[in-house]
């Protein structure tokens, strides 16, 4: 069953060659098929796993070649961001079947590639192995954008989303090289006992490094202007995949590197985290407020949402952390969602101007309907998965310091309020110019993709409890 590992990464490399070396320049539905065939592939190593680990155990493997190795796993943790990652996979293949895309060799390519560094990175257990997925993303992301970017300025976002990953790779490297300077060993499993031998003061020089490398792909404050360049360039399926699974690489990494190896780091420096997780909540979504474009709005939504995280990590309490994890989750499904819905707009305008938008909700009423519900999931709605990561946080929070829980229902409420503008400008507040000539509404695909999508974020409150006990002995296992 081990093995099944390297038949995924086989075929998964095979069909990649196959692309590179296809004459053809168009691809046909059978191509199309044939990358999707990766994507069943895994789901059938997620059955046999979790069929093997029965959701107990944590797998621990490691593959030599010569005098290299490198360590992969499934845990309960690495597990929920497998399947996420799969899903939305399956959808955006599914979104684009027959969308005739030129160049599309490069496109498929592209695609599959950051699935491949995807998956490598979120079932390592060791930090090389983490590295080197996490920034190997960065070269298809690099071509999606400046390839099939849908305005002039993707060449400046592309080299940007570049500058600004490599500026934070140099603070993650100081970190990576002093850990194995001081423990002579990157295994995940060791490190999480042999780290809380070193000083307080070493820890925490460690952990700031490790902190500010993570940033970028987070992405927080003040190292999150590559974001809203990328999402205002990358076609739509590259703007599902950015928000829905790449930006999780960095949430991610927050959690398995800096609070399942540095716990005891989260004392002293829990204060610094919650303060800076509010004023990114705060200035994200004040910025959102006065974004015209809607897929820069949405961008800077998420990270007022990444500052709810990082408060729910601040906390000393395994019940935050608990509401951090589904908050970046549920976030996997409700944000791609907004990211259709916007592509949707733009395939039939060719803008995303928000004052070119009103009254969609008497000429578009199936449209309006999902964006209502898209927004309503995004805003931590209850009964909403979001929002009973929200609450959990919140509650933690108002037993460690009230203040801070009084705090945190301020920031929420800016959060809301950008949302609260994102439904009336688009949906119901009258048109401003005389734009909306002709519309058409959703396609049966669409409907299909939005409705999937809305049912899961909407409800899966109603599983979110369960999730979280999903997790409690897997948090305790780490």
């Amino acid at each position: 069953m081990f093995y099944s590992f390297n038949l995924f990464f086989i075929c998964a490399f095979t069909t990649l060659l196959y692309i590179f070396y296809q004459t053809n320049k168009q691809f046909t539905l059978f191509n199309w098929y044939n990358s999707l065939s990766i994507i069943f592939l895994l789901n059938l190593i997620y059955l046999l796993f979790s069929t093997y680990l029965n959701y107990n155990d944590s797998i621990f493997i490691v593959y030599f070649f010569n005098s290299f190795y490198y360590s992969i796993g499934i845990d309960k943790f690495s597990f929920l961001f497998l399947i996420l990652l799969s899903f939305l996979f399956s959808i955006c293949f599914i979104y684009n079947i027959k969308n005739i895309i030129i160049k599309s060799k490069i496109w498929l390519f592209s695609l599959i590639s950051i699935f491949i560094a995807l998956l490598f990175t979120f079932i390592s257990q060791d930090l090389l192995t983490f590295f080197i997925g996490f920034e190997f993303v960065l070269i298809p992301l690099f071509w999606i954008v400046i390839e099939f970017g849908s305005r002039s300025n993707k060449i400046f976002a592309a080299f940007f989303i570049v500058i600004l990953t490599l500026f934070g790779s140099c603070f993650f490297l100081i970190g990576f090289f002093s850990i194995f300077l001081e423990i002579s060993s990157l295994n995940f499993n060791f490190l999480s006992f042999s780290l809380s031998y070193l000083s307080e003061s070493r820890q925490s020089f460690i952990w700031i490094f490790l902190f500010l490398g993570l940033m970028v792909k987070v992405p927080l404050i003040p190292l999150h202007l590559w974001l809203p360049e990328a999402h205002g360039e990358a076609p739509t399926v590259g703007s599902v995949l950015l928000a829905g699974v790449v930006l999780k690489l960095g949430t991610y990494g927050l959690i398995r590197c800096l609070v399942f190896l540095f716990s005891n780091v989260e004392v002293f420096i829990g204060s610094i985290l919650f303060a800076y997780g509010f004023l990114n909540m705060v200035f994200a979504a004040l910025i959102s407020i006065r974004q015209l474009d809607i897929k820069k709005a949405i961008a800077y939504g998420s990270i007022a949402h990444i500052g709810t995280v990082v408060i729910g990590l601040s906390e000393v309490f395994n019940f935050s952390e608990f509401g951090s994890v589904i908050i970046i989750i549920f976030h996997g499904l409700v944000s791609p969602l907004l990211f259709f819905l916007v592509g949707s707009l733009y395939d039939r305008f060719g803008t995303r101007n928000i004052y070119y938008f009103g009254s969609l909700a008497l000429i578009s009423p199936l449209f309006s309907v999902n964006w209502f519900l898209a927004v309503l999931g995004n805003v931590a709605f209850p009964g909403t998965g979001s929002f009973v990561g929200e609450i959990t946080i919140f509650i933690s929070l108002l037993f460690m310091n009230p203040f801070c829980g009084i705090l945190l229902v301020f920031a929420t409420f800016a959060n809301l309020a950008w949302n609260f503008l994102l439904i009336t400008r688009v949906v119901f507040l009258h048109y401003q110019i005389n734009y909306l000539t002709f519309f058409y509404d959703i396609s049966l695909k669409e409907f299909v993709i939005f409705l999937l999508l809305n049912i899961l974020s909407i409800f899966s409150g109603l599983f979110a409890f369960e999730l979280s006990s999903f997790l409690e002995y897997g948090f305790y296992y780490i």
